[in-house]
């Protein structure tokens, strides 16, 4: 037997019982109560049903004790799931903040090489139309269409700007909010956002 048997509440109460059920069986045959007698098969009865019980005691004990180490052992690894799911959330939102820097980053270089492609060509049409001037009408014609590509690419600029943050606002403002309301893991300090709430918005 283990010591932690020994030392076992429950093992030791059942040991109590079989032994106080011995005593009483012992001391009725001291007192000359024959165990053949009415009296005597009562008292080898309520033995045994001691002995019963105590031996019931133990197993459930013991199935009470094994089921609480299953229930520890379960919620033990539903634990290390859930720092796992958390890590995993972490490095999610970290590559979803890189993303949106490097789309930010690809949205300013874009713009800049639209305006270095466009204020060239705008420049020429405006210097021929300023060159060229016995050539009225034909002038007129260019500098119309240098204005209405200049307009339209403007325009296109602006809008794009405009739709692109726009569009980037609800990400912007979901990641503001994460960062004004985290998420703080009690044992670690390490702060978090639950991805489901950044991608509703």
């Amino acid at each position: 037997m283990s010591d932690d048997k020994q030392l076992n509440p429950i093992r030791v109460a059942a040991e109590e019982l079989r032994a106080a059920a011995e005593d009483m069986e012992e001391a009725a045959w001291r007192e000359g109560i024959r165990p053949s007698g009415p009296l005597g098969v009562w008292v080898q009865a309520a033995r045994c049903t001691l002995v019963m019980l105590a031996d019931i005691v133990i197993r459930q004990g013991e199935a009470v004790t094994g089921t609480v180490a299953d229930a520890r052992a379960l919620a033990e690894a539903e634990v290390a799931k859930l720092r796992e799911a958390r890590l995993a959330a972490e490095a999610e939102l970290k590559k979803a903040t890189t993303a949106l820097r490097t789309l930010e980053i690809q949205k300013v270089t874009l713009t800049s090489e639209m305006v270095q492609v466009i204020a060239p060509g705008l420049r020429e049409e405006l210097r021929q139309a300023v060159v060229i001037k016995e050539r009225r009408h034909n002038r007129h014609v260019e500098w119309g269409r240098a204005v209405a590509a200049g307009a339209v690419a403007v325009g296109l600029l602006i809008g794009g700007y405009v739709l692109g943050t726009w569009d980037d606002s609800g990400v912007n403002a979901a990641v503001e909010q994460c960062e004004l309301h985290p998420l703080q893991d009690i044992k670690t300090g390490a702060r978090y956002c639950l991805l489901d709430e950044l991608l509703k918005r």
